[in-house]
C-alpha cells in the first residue's frame, strides 16, 4: 500500500526508517528461531547485521547462500533434538516449529513456521533454477522455503536479504514516500495483518490473536495458516529483475565480498 492512512503514532503501527536510496532497504540483524513451547531464542543468523530489501517482486524470503546454510542447519539440528516424536513425518502440522524472529530497524517482527517451510512442487523456470535449493530435512520431509542468493551484495549495513511475499502476509505495509524525498524521507509503516491481509485489531505488534480482539473464526483461519505448510509451485516463483543484474556484476569481479 502506498501512502495511505497507517502512520507513525497509531496504536500497533511501527516504523521502519528507509536507509538507501535505490531500494526500499531497511537494516535489519539478528535472525532466529523462537520455540513455541519456551525457551531461549537462538540467533542463527544475521548476527552482525543484514541489509533488507522489502520487495513485493520475490516470492519467498530469499538470503545468500552461507546464510541459507546456516538456516538450514540450525533447523535441522533442532528437528532431531527439539521436534516431538509425534510430529508428522510429512510436515502437515507446523505447530510444533517455532517461529522466525528477526531485528528490523529495532523492531522485532515474527513470522509463523509456514512463512519458512513447506515443500516445492513443479520445476523453476530457466534462469531461477540458481535461486532454488530442495534440500530436505533429516528427519522430515519438508523443504526450507528460502531462495538461495548465492554470493552476498554487502554494503555498509551488512549482506544483502529480501523480505518477499511472506512479509505482506505477516504484516500490513505501507509504503511513505515522506515529503522531501530521497531515503532519508522515506520510511515503512508496518502493523499485525489479520485474515483478509488488512490491519488487525489494535495493538502490540507481536501480541497474540487473543490480543487483539480477533473472532473465534478469525482465530482458527490464523493457526490453520501459520501451522498449514505451504506448496509453492517453483515454477511460479519470482524475483525482481535487478537481481540478475546485481549477479552480473559479481561474476565481473565487480562485487563487494
Amino acid at each position: 500500500i502506498w501512502n495511505d492512512e497507517t502512520q507513525k503514532g497509531q496504536s500497533g503501527v511501527q516504523q521502519l526508517r528507509v536507509v538507501e536510496d535505490i531500494f526500499w532497504g531497511i537494516s535489519s540483524s539478528d535472525i532466529a528461531f523462537s520455540p513455541r513451547a519456551g525457551g531461549s531464542e537462538k540467533v542463527v543468523a544475521c548476527g552482525a547485521g543484514c541489509y533488507a530489501v522489502v520487495d513485493t517482486g520475490t516470492s519467498l524470503f530469499a538470503v545468500p547462500s552461507n546464510m541459507y546454510n546456516q538456516i538450514f542447519n540450525a533447523l535441522d539440528e533442532w528437528m532431531q533434538t527439539g521436534l516431538p516424536a509425534d510430529t508428522p513425518a510429512d510436515c502437515s502440522d507446523l505447530s510444533a516449529f517455532p517461529d522466525l524472529v528477526m531485528m528490523v530497524d529495532g523492531v522485532k517482527l515474527s513470522f509463523p513456521p509456514s512463512s519458512y517451510i513447506g515443500s516445492y512442487t513443479g520445476f523453476a523456470k530457466k534462469g531461477l533454477e540458481r535461486f532454488v535449493r530442495t534440500d530436505r530435512f533429516k528427519k522430515t520431509g519438508c523443504q526450507l522455503l528460502l531462495m538461495d542468493l548465492g554470493f552476498p551484495e554487502v554494503n555498509q549495513y551488512g549482506p544483502m536479504i529480501i523480505l518477499g511475499m511472506p512479509f505482506f502476509r505477516e504484516y500490513y505495509t505501507t509504503f511513505d514516500l515522506g515529503s522531501f524525498g530521497g531515503a532519508m524521507s522515506r520510511s515503512i509503516f508496518v502493523q499485525k495483518a489479520g485474515t483478509s491481509c488488512a490491519q488487525a485489531a489494535a495493538g502490540n505488534i507481536m501480541t497474540a490473536d487473543k490480543e487483539r480482539g480477533n473472532s473465534d473464526d478469525e482465530e482458527r483461519q490464523e493457526r490453520e495458516y501459520a501451522y498449514v505448510p505451504r506448496k509453492v509451485d517453483a515454477s511460479k516463483l519470482r524475483v525482481p529483475k535487478w537481481l540478475g543484474r546485481a549477479k552480473l556484476h559479481h561474476a565481473r569481479g565487480k562485487g563487494t565480498a
